[in-house]
């Protein structure tokens, strides 16, 4: 079966499976597909046999998948533990096509996203990094974003490539504990 396929078999079935990426450290995702959109696909990650947030991926990034005993069996636990019914998009997210769309409402809604961006480097070969914080605004090809560091330092807002965006999340237990950590405790914002 295609890849296309077995998305679309995720979306169908609520099914959860193991998708590879093309991830420098061929990271892989748990997850249902909730939506596939003409710029990306979102899914419900899943971790511990639990949804733990909202992972928006550009089709390039998803380049395989596992679909066999063990998936069957994590589908198994996670009927049985009632998860299925969590395993959804935001409303919002279902009027969005593009990407920058995506970038557009997180923006306007004051949702801060995780973020990682995986470009080629002419010396390093092919890096990622990942950034955490608010959308500031968003162009044609790219957008900005006012991120702070894992230690809750406040950076310099980025320029962003839209194109070099790997993967988005929200409402997963990271960005939500740490952003709404940032927003009543942290430092302030410097704009």
């Amino acid at each position: 079966m295609s890849l296309r396929a077995k998305l679309q078999k995720s979306l169908d079935e609520g099914w959860c499976m193991r998708f590879r990426t093309n991830h420098p450290k061929e990271d892989t995702i748990d997850g249902v597909v909730t939506a596939i959109r003409r710029d990306f696909v979102v899914l419900r990650e899943e971790r511990d046999f639990v949804f733990d947030g909202v992972v928006i991926m550009p089709h390039r990034s998803i380049i395989g998948f596992r679909d066999g005993k063990f998936e069957r069996r994590s589908n198994e636990v996670l009927l049985h533990a009632g998860e299925m019914r969590r395993a959804r998009s935001p409303i919002w997210l279902e009027r969005c096509d593009s990407l920058r769309e995506v970038l557009h409402e997180l923006e306007q809604r004051d949702i801060w996203p995780g973020l990682e961006i995986v470009w080629n480097d002419e010396d390093d070969g092919t890096l990622s990094a990942f950034y955490v914080g608010p959308v500031l605004d968003v162009d044609d090809d790219s957008f900005h974003l006012h991120c702070y560091d894992a230690e809750g330092v406040w950076e310099d807002p980025y320029e962003l490539a839209i194109d070099e965006l790997f993967q988005l999340s929200i409402d997963d237990r990271y960005t939500k504990r740490f952003n709404a950590w940032m927003r009543a405790e942290g430092p302030a914002r410097p704009l």
